[in-house]
């Protein structure tokens, strides 16, 4: 006898061969910009049920309709980050252990948040906790910033990550090659995180240094 599990297993793989088949397609996004640049065929109804972003964008306020398809562009999403997207929102899946997706977990986890994909935005949130050393060490600052600018949206990970740099500052304080990589809004909010503790005196002087990198020009004159 078949479980309903069995039954629900059935209905995604039955689903998810519409990712493979665009003969009935009604929907082309255009996505990327300049030289890389892709068009992918799908299926307004899928595209609508799963993310309630598609289902503004494929109104008719919003989106052209050629006929019977609607096409509009997507210029702020890479066609990379975008098949991950796209495959998840068929097949519910996502190989978060692969190469592709590794290398651009930070990429992905913005066009989720864009999308409204909110159980992927938690899903990739939780999984770069887990990461080892290694991979922060890559992507700290490109993190904290991209975290710094999206305040108010990946909380989960804001909160974690805001708790390893507040216990030890000088990780970046102390590494002006990394402190000077910091935008305006993660200095801010690292400078202002009520955990934050680092002497007046380092502080002013490490900010000194930052906006001297930031404006060399302004500050030439001075020095």
């Amino acid at each position: 006898m078949m479980s309903s599990e069995t039954l629900v297993n059935s209905l995604l793989r039955d689903l998810s061969r519409l990712y493979n088949d665009t003969n009935d397609y009604d929907v082309i996004i255009q996505v990327g910009e300049e030289f890389d640049i892709e068009y992918f065929k799908a299926h307004s109804n899928i595209l609508k049920i799963r993310s309630s972003y598609f289902d503004s964008a494929l109104s008719s306020n919003w989106a052209k309709k050629e006929g019977n398809v609607f096409t509009f562009k997507k210029p702020n999403i890479k066609p990379n980050i975008f098949r991950i997207i796209l495959k998840y929102i068929y097949t519910g899946t996502i190989n978060i252990k692969s190469v592709i997706v590794e290398n651009n977990l930070i990429e992905l986890l913005i066009a989720a948040d864009e999308i409204n994909l909110d159980e992927l935005v938690d899903y990739i949130q939780n999984h770069i906790i887990t990461l080892d050393q290694e991979w922060f060490k890559r992507n700290e600052i490109k993190l904290y910033n991209t975290l710094s600018r999206y305040q108010g949206v990946f909380n989960i990970l804001y909160e974690h990550f805001e708790d390893l740099i507040s216990n030890n500052p000088d990780k970046f304080l102390n590494n002006f090659n990394l402190f000077s990589e910091l935008e305006d809004d993660a200095l801010l909010s690292l400078i202002q995180s009520d955990n934050f503790k680092m002497d007046e005196i380092e502080i002013w002087d490490n900010l000194l240094k930052w906006a001297i990198t930031k404006n060399p020009n302004i500050f030439s004159n001075f020095f």
